[in-house]
């Protein structure tokens, strides 16, 4: 499952949503949404269902299995982010804080409004206050169904989720979601590695 596939049965409520709605909140073309509904109803995370009273309409739904795998994604990316978090000096993990404080805060606005619907989330919450060790995150965990947390691939930037923007969901998830499509993604390597660079 991929980060684009989580997004979207993350953020389908259950009754689901047209393929128009779903394109034009995701900002995708007509033909490119048919096609990430077609790999999710392959794959079981989603079904068509036509509207009651208007056979022209299909609603995509998530079904359970999806929304059940779309966790697991998010659990395992999760864990994986938390071990290369966990690495990090003390002085890293303050500059990675910073970071998400800079990049994190939504535009034109403080912080005590709610962000704007499709909005990235702000990670500044999901660190630690002083005394609080982030990296008691990285905890062991049973075999990844996901790729390595060191392996590459292509970088690409966007939001996490179209969903509700009040749902917290942890630090790791919220800079894997940000700022990579796979868990362990070259671009989160290398951001870590930033961290450290100025943190030294």
């Amino acid at each position: 499952m991929t980060r684009h596939q989580v997004r979207v049965v993350r953020g389908l409520p259950s009754d689901g949503m047209t393929l128009d709605e779903l394109a034009l909140r995701l900002d995708l073309e007509r033909a490119s949404m048919m096609a990430l509904a077609d790999r999710l109803v392959r794959s079981g995370a989603a079904r068509r269902e036509r509207a009651a009273g208007d056979p022209h309409t299909v609603r995509l739904l998530p079904t359970v299995a999806g929304k059940t795998m779309a966790e697991d994604y998010l659990g395992h990316q999760e864990v994986a982010i938390a071990r290369l978090v966990a690495r990090l000096p003390d002085r890293a993990l303050a500059a990675l804080g910073l970071s998400s404080r800079i990049f994190g805060a939504p535009t034109g606005g403080h912080r005590s409004q709610s962000p704007p619907q499709n909005a990235p989330y702000p990670l500044e919450s999901h660190f630690p206050q002083p005394g609080v060790d982030i990296r008691a995150r990285a905890l062991p965990s049973g075999p990844s169904p996901w790729p390595s947390p060191l392996a590459s691939g292509p970088a690409t930037a966007g939001e996490m989720s179209f969903g509700d923007p009040a749902e917290p969901l942890g630090i790791p998830a919220m800079i894997g979601l940000a700022t990579c499509d796979r868990p362990g993604d070259q671009s989160l390597v290398e951001a870590v590695g930033l961290a450290a660079a100025l943190s030294s």
